[in-house]
């Protein structure tokens, strides 16, 4: 549903300054920015996908796409398509902005992908990253703790039904000699 990707965010996004209409040349940019925001270190590193989505028929507003592999706040991970305009397009954005905002983000439709069927590769890589990884927000480290407790007890329980196995086994063998 999500290639490879967990959450995807729609956005509807729209100048920061009232009454300005995008351009062919402004959603332009905007492909071109969302592009380059994907393309950088820092997306890459936290798994962001941005996708801009124009519309010929609607000057308002473009459609942005981010898919992400952990749950992040879209409309602040859109900074980094700003950062693209505000580089790229500095005379572009100019006309968009208004006081420090380039643009006004609305968040539309949220997917999350359904994992029912995972490889054996990806559950040790989600075992890792619950406990190793830098979590975003206080709402994904206090569920990652949980999880953390739940994994501890469920390895505990195999590991002591390993011993219980083993020690009936020998059990077993000395009753058959």
């Amino acid at each position: 549903m999500l290639d490879g990707y967990a959450y995807r965010y729609v956005m509807n996004v729209r100048p920061a300054k009232k009454g300005v209409k995008l351009t062919e040349e402004m959603k332009q940019a905007l492909v071109n920015s969302s592009v380059k925001a994907s393309n950088t270190k820092n997306s890459g590193a936290k798994g962001y996908l941005f996708v801009c989505e124009p519309d010929e028929n609607n000057d308002d507003f473009v459609t942005i796409i981010l898919s992400s592999k952990t749950s992040v706040i879209p409309t602040r991970a859109l900074a980094a398509v700003a950062n693209a305009m505000l580089t790229d397009y500095p005379d572009l954005t100019a006309k968009m902005k208004n006081n420090k905002n380039v643009f006004n983000a609305s968040l539309g439709k949220t997917d999350v992908a359904d994992y029912t069927n995972i490889t054996p590769d990806e559950i040790v890589s989600e075992t890792v990253r619950i406990f190793f990884a830098t979590h975003n927000t206080k709402t994904e480290s206090g569920l990652a703790k949980d999880y953390q407790r739940v994994i501890r007890k469920l390895i505990i329980s195999y590991k002591n039904r390993e011993e219980i196995d083993k020690a009936l086994e020998e059990l077993q063998k000395e009753v058959v000699q």
